[in-house]
């Protein structure tokens, strides 16, 4: 076989196994409910009492920044309710939202997101250790997020961008009271909800402020995410032998810096293992029964008949199965997976209980109805062109 047709041929499956892993990221994005959170004011006897050493840490840490206790927040997203401490640097004007982290493990048992709101209205923020891959913010809200590992860089980067929107907005930041603050929290996420409205990223659904991401904004989360993950991946790769088992070549700095980093990442991580090991295992099985079915198939007919005709026959294959594996996803199915068959076709398999008869004809008909559409159009245009290639075209389907 020709070098370049084989480079080709990985080169498309590669782009089928992307496309696939994106496609069903997306449906599953499209079915997630969201709803807008709610910011209030509390006692901070009112919050439970495990999250006392939480408070206990964090207070310490934002302590030696500059950093003085303001009051205790509930926000409450749906039936879930989270606690905050909400700390004020009493000369940069600058607030610490400090809550139990996220990671199952790590240097420290809290999280801060670092906010100053300008004289104009707008709302600087920073977060860290990538916890918010959101949705774009409209512009009055000028949000980063940092993936650092430690709370005094955390801190210098929110200061930063703080001075430098000073400088091009020519607005300082400010001081407020408990209720201004909180309104100001409540409007910014009424603001960013109505902006991501008005863009079409999100459709709101009923009255109680719950939505759901559009097919674009669900789009627009995809790199996001992949991105994400693949960081994640690469610090871990890069900085856990170095940081870890060989502190060593490290500079003090270098050390508390990574090792913390490093701890977050892997902490992190393991969160994501605990809430989807079984979705991740099946990522990895899937794709790799995948990509050794299209191989030996395409082995397979490239030698009972022509390699040249592999490809088209591959790809009509696969638009075949993905319509059933689109009425498949349509109706709830689990464990889906197409899989080619050397030396007779490919098919979808999924499980569900209590499948419907109409369900089973509408998925059946979602396979073959577009190759019987494409023959016919490739038979149209063989009574006009003559060409025998539309005719070999038109008959695949049947």
């Amino acid at each position: 076989m020709d070098f370049s047709k084989l480079i080709l041929y990985a080169a498309g499956i590669f782009l089928l196994i992307k496309g696939l892993q994106y496609s069903l990221v997306w449906i599953k994005l499209m079915r997630e409910r969201h709803q807008v959170s709610k910011h209030e004011w509390i006692e901070p006897h009112e919050i439970p009492e495990k999250f006392t050493p939480v408070w206990t840490e964090a207070d310490q840490a934002l302590s030696s920044l500059g950093f003085q206790y303001a009051y205790a927040q509930k926000t409450t997203i749906g039936n879930q309710d989270l606690f905050y401490y909400i700390y004020v640097h009493p000369t940069l004007a600058v607030f610490a939202n400090a809550s139990p982290t996220l990671l199952s493990s790590g240097t420290r048992s809290f999280d801060v997101i670092f906010s100053s709101i300008l004289e104009n209205g707008e709302l600087v923020v920073t977060t860290d250790c990538l916890n918010n891959i959101e949705l774009p913010y409209s512009s009055n809200i000028h949000c980063q997020t940092l993936f650092l590992g430690d709370l005094p860089q955390h801190y210098q980067a929110h200061i930063a961008l703080v001075n430098q929107l000073k400088t091009s907005k020519q607005a300082i930041p400010i001081y407020c009271t408990v209720d201004t603050h909180l309104a100001i929290e409540n409007h910014s996420e009424q603001t960013s909800f109505s902006y991501r409205v008005a863009q079409g990223l999100v459709v709101p659904i009923g009255t109680e402020q719950v939505w759901r991401y559009s097919a674009i904004g669900a789009i627009k989360m995809l790199w996001p995410i992949f991105k994400a993950a693949k960081k994640l991946s690469n610090v871990t790769k890069t900085n856990a032998t170095k940081a870890l088992t060989n502190p060593s070549t490290l500079t003090s700095k270098e050390t508390t810096a990574n090792a913390q980093l490093v701890a977050s990442v892997t902490a992190f991580e393991r969160i994501l293992e605990d809430e989807n090991r079984r979705q991740a295992w099946g990522w990895m099985t899937k794709a790799i029964l995948f990509v050794v079915s299209v191989v030996v198939t395409a082995i397979a007919f490239g030698l009972t008949f022509s390699w040249k005709i592999v490809p088209m026959f591959l790809g009509i294959l696969f638009i075949h199965e993905l319509g059933h594996l689109v009425g498949m996803k349509m109706f709830g199915y689990k464990d889906t997976q197409i899989l080619f068959l050397p030396f007779l076709g490919a098919v979808t398999i999924g499980e569900k209980e209590n499948v419907t008869p109409m369900q089973k004809l509408v998925i059946y008909l979602l396979g073959p109805v577009p190759g019987v559409i494409g023959g016919f159009i490739a038979g149209y245009i063989y009574t006009i062109t003559g060409e025998g290639f539309w005719y070999e075209i038109a008959l695949m389907p049947i």
